[in-house]
Formats: structure tokens, C-alpha cells, sequence
């Protein structure tokens, strides 16, 4: 788990991704469990995993569509989705 140290009894979400991004991420994107801060933003919890919010068009937390700056709770499913790339 990344991010420096929390205690056991932080909140925990299940966090994944949707996109060439995951690479950046705790799991490299697949479904894995991340310690948070209470209270902390999606685009908080990126800074302390010192990935790039920019990377992200937004998130789904629960399947609901948030934007970056919304506060998780723990037990939150998150899947960050990256943008489409092509050519």
C-alpha cells in the first residue's frame, strides 16, 4: 500500500481503474484495498500516492459518477477513469 503509513484502523476503500492509468496506481490499476485518511478526497488520496490527478477525467464511487474532489468514506468502492487515448 502506498502513501506512507496509516493506522490498521483507517478507513479503507477498494480502489481500481479503467484505463491505460493504472499503471500509476497501488495494484497497477486492479481492484485492490487502499488505506485513506478520514474525510480525504479522491484527489487528496492521489496527491499522497504522488500520482497525477490530471490523469483522470473523473470517478466512480458506489457506481455513482463523482468528481475528483469528493470525500470517501470508509467501504467505498472508487474506479478512476482515464481518458480514451487514440490516433
Amino acid at each position: 500500500m502506498g502513501g506512507g503509513y496509516l493506522p490498521k484502523d483507517s478507513p479503507t476503500i477498494t480502489l481500481s481503474c479503467v484505463g491505460h492509468t493504472g499503471q500509476y496506481l497501488p495494484g497497477k490499476g486492479a481492484e485492490t484495498e487502499v488505506r485513506v485518511l478520514p474525510s480525504e478526497s479522491i484527489a487528496s488520496l492521489l496527491k499522497r500516492l504522488d500520482v497525477e490527478k490530471d490523469l483522470f477525467m473523473y470517478a466512480l464511487v458506489n457506481e455513482a459518477k463523482v468528481n475528483l474532489t469528493h470525500c470517501l468514506q470508509d467501504g467505498d468502492k472508487v474506479v478512476l477513469v482515464s481518458p480514451l487515448m487514440g490516433g
